[in-house]
């Protein structure tokens, strides 16, 4: 009998007493024999969630958003951030004319708008805002000569919605070099619930055939409760493969040499 011919039948024993092994091992990963590691080509998506309790004010107000996690790095590389705010509101909007001479014919056109968001702030002083929603309250009147003023005339207009919004932030915290505040072993502590108030208004004043934008508004607001969801996209960590596959690899080159004998 050859060499090869007693090489062939040694070789399947251990095959088979490797893989054996290799089975019966707790916590497996089945894994192409000979891969070190193992890296997902796609994202793995994660989620923390909070909700806000109702808070109310004036033209402008904000409260803290407490409860969310930061990004966990043992679990691998952060590449995607995304805010979920779902909320409703109630506003009340006021309007406030300058003065005009109400002798002469005269008018105004205003829109007022409102927006509750996320803010995270930024090095400046500034602040970035994410995951809108956003309202709106419109006045118009127009006066002949010797009406009285608009001024008069516009009550307060009541507005009332719910809204659910989404926004990727991943680029927007990436060119401002904030993505990183959000990885770690902590909560998110710098997250802004806030209302605030913008518009546009002009008041025609036939006595001088001038528009100006000078307005003055009010606003009484509630918001919430509010609910917030941060939602991370990451590439896990590398996953090495258990002892229990190293032991297969010294059975599949066995196998693979007692083929080529054959």
């Amino acid at each position: 009998m050859s060499r090869h011919d007693h090489a062939t039948p040694l070789s399947r024993p251990l095959t088979a007493a490797a893989l054996a092994l290799t089975l019966a091992l707790p916590g497996t990963v089945h894994a192409s024999v000979g891969a070190e590691v193992f890296m997902p080509l796609v994202l793995t998506m994660s989620t923390t969630s909070t909700t806000v309790p109702a808070f109310s004010g004036g033209s402008f107000g904000s409260t803290a958003v407490t409860g969310l996690e930061q990004f966990d790095p043992t679990l691998g590389t952060l590449q995607s951030v995304s805010f979920t705010v779902e909320s409703s509101y109630d506003v009340e909007v006021s309007l406030f004319t300058s003065v005009i001479d109400e002798s002469l014919e005269h008018g105004l056109d205003a829109d007022v708008q409102f927006q509750v968001s996320l803010d995270v702030p930024t090095g400046g002083g500034g602040g970035l805002l994410f995951a809108s929603g956003v309202g709106s309250a419109n006045f118009f009147c127009s006066g002949g000569a010797f009406d009285a003023a608009c001024s008069d005339d516009l009550s307060p207009q009541p507005v009332s919605d719910s809204y659910l919004a989404t926004e990727d932030a991943t680029q927007r915290l990436i060119d401002d070099g904030l993505l990183s505040l959000f990885v770690g072993s902590g909560e998110l502590d710098f997250l802004t619930l806030r209302f605030f108030q913008f518009g546009d208004a002009v008041f025609f004043n036939a006595a001088d055939n001038i528009d100006t934008n000078t307005f003055f508004s009010d606003a009484a607001f509630s918001v919430g409760p509010t609910s917030v969801t941060v939602t991370y996209g990451f590439v896990p960590a590398p996953v090495p493969l258990p002892p229990a596959a190293w032991l297969a690899a010294p059975a599949a080159l066995a196998l693979v040499r007692a083929r080529r004998r054959r």
